[in-house]
């Protein structure tokens, strides 16, 4: 089979997983990476403005239901278990439904994939200053 075959047959996330396992930060264009600061930044103030909503507190007390962890929660002090603060967390940030949308892709990114992203450097920062 040659390239162009192989290249139709992978699918769609395989393509992303190796396109992303050799990505270096510098190889992302400067825009690129400025414009992702600003939607990380606010996607992190959406979760922050649904401090006071009963949408967030009944959410949260229902997560505190499947157990504790140490995962942050955005604007809680309370901590949950990794994949609970995760999921909490793009709830948070998609609750007022103002997050970032690729129109073309008709896909909110930045809230799936800043809670992951923050929660898990989160808990490798902490293994590491466990080992020290």
């Amino acid at each position: 089979m040659n390239a162009r075959n192989e290249l139709k047959q992978q699918t769609v996330s395989h393509r992303l997983a190796q396109f992303t396992t050799h990505l270096k930060l510098e190889d992302v264009p400067q825009a690129v990476r400025e414009r992702a600061k600003h939607l990380m930044l606010d996607s992190i103030g959406l979760a922050y403005a649904t401090l006071n909503l009963p949408y967030t507190t009944s959410t949260l007390g229902a997560m505190q239901e499947l157990g504790t962890g140490e995962a942050t929660v955005f604007g809680h002090r309370q901590t949950l278990a990794l994949r609970d603060a995760m999921l909490l967390n793009g709830l948070l940030i998609h609750a007022l439904d103002f997050d970032d949308t690729h129109a073309r892709g008709v896909i909110h990114s930045t809230a799936s994939a800043l809670p992951a992203a923050f929660n898990l450097a989160e808990r490798a920062r902490t293994r590491a200053a466990r080992t020290f």
